[in-house]
């Protein structure tokens, strides 16, 4: 599988169930080790990756091009 050439929404659909494989994983755990009760969300609690939209980074790289625009306008050749 080329990840590449996938579209965001497979992408997004991958990462879904990605994270439906590790919350059953965690179910089996608990199984196999003979727990009835759930264990604290702490132990259980899966981290949500944070995603940034096309938008968003179009305006972190405009910001980034308009300081170095200023620093070789004012001719500075070190940082």
């Amino acid at each position: 599988m080329n990840i590449t050439n996938l579209t965001t929404s497979q992408l997004n659909q991958i990462i879904a169930i990605k994270e439906q494989i590790e919350k059953l994983q965690g179910e089996l755990e608990k199984i196999e080790d003979g727990h009835d009760f759930p264990i604290p969300m702490i132990a259980t609690k899966v981290r949500k990756i944070r995603r940034m939209s096309r938008a968003g980074r179009a305006r972190i790289a405009a910001a980034q091009q308009a300081r170095w625009a200023k620093v070789w306008a004012e001719g500075k050749t070190t940082l």
